[in-house]
């Protein structure tokens, strides 16, 4: 039996009833009884009574270990899903405990993971499923634990049952320091909660990173040749008396976790036509770009452009210095 979260079920072999909070398993879930307590049960167990499409009901969900609150109002205050960390008591060794709490302030489902990054390693925290207007508590944290933290990490799935556009994955790497939890910038109170907390909007940050992803395809697209001229050379000269362009997207831009592989292509050889024309201009004989030894994309389309495009040669970059992770173009 495939049961789903809001299903009115009722026990096989005891007597009682509830309603299923959350999908834990293949074969097991949690079930909320009337005096709000939670069981995690086999669905083998249980008998669906009904179905979420045959009731109005708008179950708590909760992810097992850890507490969450839903309501049914209506998205006041922000709109967005925000992070925050709640101070609690010191503890005997005067190190300062944090709860950690994911706030769904929207009217959409979210479906979550969270992963702290720490000496550059991702680890999976926590997960689960939000009803709109809710709040999770997703982990307790010493501050001392967090001094080796890179990254908080979460990405999200927004759903909303019906006729609604698909929404795009959300993704966020909040660079996270042992100041963070010190800033006061950051303290203040959050959509649906009760007290003050250091607070991350990760809604905003995810647009801002958007409108930087965007302007930056923009400002490496010229628009006219006296533009075009005037662009600031991108390349480095080498002590050896090479001309160097290193095309990695992380060269290029700070935000791009959330594009993908076709959009960062695109600023790769955005850049690379741009560095040419440059080095053209500039009169050089010859220009080394750094692509990489992936799955050999870039080079294929870099080549191409060379050869279809342009009365240049090209040959691999000096393999003593850049092994066979680049190119160089022989401006004719």
């Amino acid at each position: 039996m495939i049961l789903s979260i809001g299903d009115k079920v009722r026990f096989l072999n005891e007597t009682g009833e509830g309603i299923v909070t959350a999908i834990i398993g293949h074969d097991r879930v949690m079930v909320s009884v009337e005096d709000d307590f939670e069981w995690e049960m086999l669905s083998s167990q249980l008998v669906k009574i009904s179905n979420i499409q045959d009731e109005p009901i708008s179950p708590e969900v909760t992810t097992p270990g850890v507490t969450s609150t839903a309501s049914s109002q209506k998205v006041v205050s922000k709109e967005g899903l925000f992070i925050v960390f709640v101070p609690g008591t010191e503890a005997a060794d005067q190190d300062r405990f944090f709860s950690v709490l994911l706030v769904n302030n929207t009217n959409e489902n979210i479906l979550f993971s969270y992963y702290i990054s720490e000496r550059k390693e991702e680890i999976g925290i926590n997960y689960g499923l939000m009803v709109p207007i809710s709040k999770h508590a997703i982990h307790v944290v010493k501050q001392s634990e967090t001094d080796h933290w890179d990254h908080i990490i979460v990405s999200a799935v927004k759903y909303k049952k019906g006729f609604n556009k698909a929404k795009k994955p959300f993704h966020i790497r909040l660079p996270f320091n042992q100041n963070t939890l010190s800033r006061s910038k950051h303290f203040k109170r959050a959509p649906l909660m009760e007290q003050d907390g250091f607070v991350f909007d990760l809604t905003e940050i995810q647009k801002k990173a958007e409108e930087a992803a965007l302007k930056t395809v923009a400002q490496v697209q010229p628009k006219t040749k006296k533009e075009k001229e005037s662009r600031k050379v991108k390349w480095y000269d080498t002590s050896d008396g090479y001309i160097e362009v290193d095309l990695h997207i992380e060269s290029l831009i700070d935000h791009y976790s959330d594009m993908s592989n076709a959009e960062i292509l695109e600023i790769q050889l955005s850049h690379f036509r741009n560095c040419l024309d440059e080095a053209i201009l500039a009169e050089k004989n010859s220009i080394v770009f750094i692509h990489g030894v992936g799955k050999g994309k870039l080079k294929s389309e870099i080549i191409k452009i060379i050869e279809s495009e342009t009365t240049h040669t090209h040959r691999p970059g000096p393999s003593g210095k850049y092994g066979a992770g680049a190119i160089e173009v022989i401006i004719g």
